[in-house]
This record gives structure tokens, sequence and C-alpha cells, in this order.
């Protein structure tokens, strides 16, 4: 009977964390494994780039209003929306070859709680914009930059030594805050003494949502993991928690939920700013789609003109649309469950693309765009980028969020390439370059360490590749906030 499990269910049977201790052995038994995940959710609430998603952008940049979402308020929302999508899938599940018991349902409801709560944990200041600036940094400067080897007179083209077609060189020009995530929980946090919180491996296979590295990710521009954590990719395959260009089960629950409280969540934010008024709602013209026009007269217009004589809620058009976000929330969950489990044997077994449960078409590897609903998220979509992405709102703290990732981002590069290999833990408190470093976090040093060679000989490549990699986990590991205060003291603000 084991055997005929396809090749995802397998996961859900894997016990093991990246590095194994004593005390959290593989255990036989279902309910110890559940505890394994609830120490997996304490794990990651304790942690401090967790606690720090609570100053990063979600929509609005910098912003001082406590009423608009930050990363750590969305990831709530994820967390709670990929729960109640991984209930629904669960019940619907037993009795079919995927779940063979209330306790295995109860690992996978888990495993997607907690990839909900990680999965912007790696992601820059100034939310997807600030990856956008990394990306910028690296294409406009790796034929320039310059970097010293295992002797300072010893200079090198970064360009030379990483060719623009090579694995090391998209990692860094085309950065993604996905594969920056799978980092994070691995080697740069700490718990009790390994690197890396050391979570599950149905964790960490749940939040790959890309399953693939940056070189076949450079035209979808989303990429999975760096080459820095080709060993934990190494080990996730030995658990069937992942393969290569297959979704994991978990990270397709939990990429609809982030999907689902993304728009509903931006889309009600965009009101309460401003940025989307009632005529823009009412005015939003679709001769394509019938479903987008009743949702704007019989649902939207009519709802607000009976909300105006309610005088308890000075801001009608939120009032409204609040209440009809919620209502279409509740609808893509339903929705999204029930699309999984129409495709619940592709998914298993890693096939793709899905299968439309309306027309029978195939279609792309997400669940919310085959949702019965998905018109009106794409017309909601429209109004945000027309409305709120242009906003001033929005415009005026990327520049300025912009103009500090440089900064910050040139700075700690040229520190760490300045200097050789064996000049790194010996620091001259008088020079410039060595006060940056001494800014570093040891946790993020202790990393590059441990990605050099343990024989003690020199492999060039490995020492600049991840001099890089600790330059953007400093700059990534900032909140908004801190970002903005250590450039106004740095460059003389």
């Amino acid at each position: 009977m084991e055997d005929s499990k396809p090749a995802f269910s397998h996961f859900l049977l894997s016990r093991s964390r990246f590095i194994q201790r004593p005390f959290e052995s593989n255990q036989e038994n279902d309910g110890l494994f559940i505890g394994s995940l609830y120490s997996d959710n304490l794990r990651i609430t304790s942690c401090p780039a967790y606690r720090r998603l609570q100053d990063k952008t979600q929509l609005f940049p910098l912003e001082k209003n406590d009423y608009a979402r930050t990363r750590l308020t969305h990831s709530c929302e994820v967390s709670s929306t990929a729960r109640a999508l991984a209930s629904i899938i669960c019940h619907g599940l037993r009795g079919r070859k995927y779940i063979f018991s209330p306790a295995e349902a109860d690992i996978l409801s888990m495993s997607t709680v907690n990839c909900g709560l990680l999965h912007d944990i790696g992601n820059p200041p100034f939310g997807h914009y600030g990856e956008d600036i990394i990306r910028s940094y690296f294409v406009k400067n790796w034929e320039t930059l310059t970097c010293s080897g295992r002797k300072k007179t010893e200079q090198h083209k970064l360009s030379s030594i990483f060719k623009n077609s090579s694995e090391e060189y998209f990692d860094f020009a085309a950065f993604d805050g996905n594969a920056q995530a799978l980092r994070i929980v691995t080697k740069l946090e700490n718990y009790n003494g390994d690197r890396g919180l050391n979570l599950t491996a149905s964790v960490l296979g749940g939040i790959i949502k890309y399953p693939f590295d940056s070189v076949a990710g450079k035209k979808k521009k989303k990429f999975g993991f760096f080459k820095s954590e080709s060993d934990v990719i190494d080990f996730l395959n030995t658990q069937s928690a992942f393969f290569e260009n297959q979704r994991n089960p978990v990270a397709l629950i939990m990429e609809a939920a982030d999907d689902i409280c993304m728009f509903v969540s931006d889309f009600q934010d965009g009101v309460k700013k401003g940025c989307i008024s009632y005529d823009d709602i009412a005015g939003f013209k679709s001769k394509r789609n019938k479903l987008i026009t009743e949702f704007r007269d019989k649902e939207f217009i009519k709802a607000y003109k009976k909300n105006t004589s309610n005088k308890m809620h000075g801001d009608i058009t939120l009032f409204t649309i609040t209440r009809l976000l919620n209502k279409l929330k509740n609808d893509l969950i339903l929705e999204c469950a029930g699309i999984f489990l129409f495709n619940a044997d592709r998914i298993f077994n890693g096939e793709s693309p899905l299968v439309s449960p309306e027309d029978g078409t195939l279609t792309n590897k997400a669940l919310l765009p085959l949702a019965h609903h998905y018109p009106i998220v794409e017309m909601e979509k429209i109004l945000i980028k027309d409305h709120v992405y242009n906003d001033p709102l929005i415009v005026k703290p990327e520049l300025k969020g912009n103009t500090i990732l440089t900064y910050l981002l040139d700075a700690f590069v040229k520190a760490l390439l300045s200097k050789k290999c064996s000049e790194l833990d010996t620091l001259d408190a008088k020079q410039t370059n060595d006060k940056y470093l001494q800014m570093i976090s040891k946790n993020y040093f202790r990393a590059y360490e441990e990605s050099l060679p343990i024989d003690g000989s020199y492999d060039l490549q490995k020492d600049i590749y991840g001099r890089l990699r600790l330059a953007v986990d400093q700059v990534c590991g900032m909140t908004d906030s801190y970002a903005e205060d250590l450039y106004l003291s740095l460059a003389g603000k």
C-alpha cells in the first residue's frame, strides 16, 4: 500500500531535520511528528527575521499609519488563509490514497500554516521594489566591480570570475526574495547553536514556490533557491520534499493563500489611503466579462447606495468594499480548495499544468487563476496598477528606497571585495571599509565562513561568491526604518 502513494505523498512521512539531533530523531508516531511541526512554529515566530517583518513594506513603503499591512500582518493573514484552505482540502482527501489518517491531515495542514508564516521572510526592505534595486545594482556593476583574492595585490573583475551566463551571476542579477527565504531559515538564523532554524523537511520543501535555480528561472523572473543552498536541496531530494520543476502540494496551497490575501489587502489598503475611489470602481469598464459587470453594478454600487444611509460609517467606499472583499475571499478559498481536489492526482504526482474544472482546459500551475471569481481579481489588479502603484504615496518612498538600498549595498559590497580573504577577521577600526564590516551580523559572517572549503584550501570562486552573499544578506536583513536611519547617518544627510 505504501508503494502505491504518489511521489509527493512521501514527504508527509518525513520526520527529518536538516541537522539531526539525538532528541529530534526520526519518529515513527505521527503525533510526535505533529509536535515537531509545532516546534517549527515556535522557532519561526520567535526568530529575529520573522519579527523584522513588522517593519517591512507590504504595499506602502515607510508607512506611519498602522492600518496599512506590513509584511508581518500580511504573513499572519496568509497563514490563517492557508490553514482554512488546507483544512478543506484535507477533509476532501480523506479516504483517498493521499491521506491515510487524521494525523497525516494535520501534518499537511500544519506544514502549510508554517509556510504561510515564512513565505515573505526573505524579502528585502521596500518590498518587491527592493528586489528590483538589488537586481539592478548587480546588472549595472558586474562588469566594473573588482575584488581582492587570496592576496591583496591580486585584483580580479567579477566578470572574469563569474561569466554572465553562470548560476552565480544570476543568483544576484536575478535576485529573488523567495530564494533568500530558504537561505535565512537554513543558514542565517540561529537555533540552539545550529545554523538556521533547523526546520522539518515538510516545511522547507513547502516554502520553495519555484522549484528551480536562478539559471532555469531567468526567463520566468522567479526562482526558488541559490547555489549556496544546493546542499539543502540535496537533503530535500532524499526526503521526497523536493522534485525539480514539480510544485510541492504545500507550496501550491500556500501560494493560493498568498495570492488571495495579497489582492484583498492591497485593494483594501488602496481604498483606505484614498488611491482608489468610488468612481474608480463604479466606472470600471469591462466588455469581456459579465461577472465583473455584475460585481460592479449588482454588488458594489447597490451596496454602496444602501450604506450611504448608515451614518455610523464615514468612509462608505471602504466599508462597502471591505464587506464585499471578505465575502469574495471566502468564495475564492472554497474555489481554490475545489480546484486542488479536482487536480489531486496531478498535484501529488508533480504533474503540470493543472486542469480547469470549468472547461477542462490545461492551464498554468497556480490555483487562483482557475477560480470562477478570478475575473474580479483581475479587475482589482488593474485598478491597483492604475491607481495605487503609480500614486505619489508609493512612488516617492520607492525613489527614496532606491537611493538608500543602492548606497548601502554598494558600501557593503565594495568593503567586502576590497580586502583579501585572511583580512576579514582582523579589522582595523580606523579604516572606513572595516567600519562597514564591523556592522555585519556575526551569524551572516559565520555562514560565509562555513561556505569555504573545510580543508583550509583556497577557492577564489567560493570566496568571492560568499562575500557577495554576505553583502546581500546584510542588506536584506534590514527593516525599512533601519535602512533609512543607517543611510541618513552614514551619508551625512
